[in-house]
């Protein structure tokens, strides 16, 4: 691929941690990422992201492009439980996630959506559903 042209590659979709206690657990992976199109801040990022980030990402794709075929994420119910408990089922979880991010990067409308700069750039302790959620209704942009 040549590198001086306008592209995305993604997204190395790796490190995944289990965090929370027995009743609700959460999974979090580091996304890279590499950029030239200009809609992006930097050319080299990486971030944390839950499953509930996804899930966040998928539900806005939906949302702001309703005319558009958003890619499925990994399937969740009863799988999810028995991946987390092992090594080998989150690096699982973790290539499911990276396939999703390669058709959405792939994907010629999507691939410059707002809602993918800022789940692939927006860093932040707090989770990405919220943060965003809190510069929509701030009027930050």
């Amino acid at each position: 691929m040549d590198w001086t042209k306008e592209c995305l590659v993604l997204n190395i979709v790796d490190n995944p941690k289990v965090e929370g206690g027995v009743i609700q657990k959460t999974i979090s992976f580091r996304v890279c990422s590499k950029s030239k199109l200009p809609h992006f801040a930097r050319e080299i990022f990486a971030v944390r992201r839950t499953n509930n980030d996804f899930e966040w990402f998928r539900q806005q794709l939906v949302y702001s492009m309703p005319y558009v075929l958003v890619p499925f994420l990994p399937e969740k119910k009863g799988a999810l439980e028995e991946l987390i408990g092992s090594d080998e089922g989150l690096l699982v979880l973790a290539h499911q996630y990276q396939a999703f991010l390669l058709r959405v990067t792939r994907h010629p409308v999507l691939a410059k959506s707002e809602e993918l700069r800022l789940f692939l750039e927006e860093s932040s302790e707090v989770p990405i559903y919220l943060t965003i959620a809190f510069r929509v209704k701030s009027g930050i942009s």
